[in-house]
């Protein structure tokens, strides 16, 4: 147990001054952490209400709602369009009612 190197007062003290600073500083790093995790935590749960809020919003249409039926806005087939003039010439349909129709 010869082999513990024996330091004077001075340098422990001084090598114990550093730890103390640093010890300082990483309880200080600990504060800023634990702050930027409740606002990190806080802004989660705000976010997830959001999201549960906008995924009830996209589930309700006019079946499932009081909403009328314009206000669908998904799942709403396309429109199918009439030919155009052109279209119906280039199909050889007179314009006007068409018979037996």
């Amino acid at each position: 147990m010869e082999h513990i190197q024996k330091r004077s007062q001075s340098e422990l003290e001084a090598e114990n001054e550093v730890l103390r600073g640093e010890n300082e500083r990483l309880s200080h790093e600990i504060v800023q952490l634990h702050e930027r995790n409740n606002s990190l935590t806080a802004k989660i749960e705000m976010l997830t209400r959001k999201i549960t809020e906008l995924e009830k919003k996209l589930g309700q249409n006019s079946s499932n709602s009081s909403l009328p039926p314009s206000s669908d806005l998904f799942g709403r087939k396309a429109k199918t369009n009439s030919p155009s003039r052109k279209e119906r010439r280039a199909m050889e349909r007179k314009p006007g009612k068409q018979p037996g129709s």
